[in-house]
């Protein structure tokens, strides 16, 4: 079988959209895993308190 340049554009470009944002969301937990260690807010509170 064989693929159209524009079909293996959108294939590589929808797996990089995919992957980045994959990794932004684990880092995103990563930082909320070190927020809570430092100031002991879980959750979603710490917002609530302005910080």
């Amino acid at each position: 079988m064989t693929y159209s340049p524009v079909m293996t554009e959108t294939v590589v470009c929808w797996v990089l959209v995919h992957m980045i944002k994959g990794t932004a969301r684990r880092g995103g937990d990563h930082t909320d895993k070190l927020r809570e260690q430092i100031d002991g807010s879980t959750g979603r509170k710490h917002l609530l308190r302005g910080s």
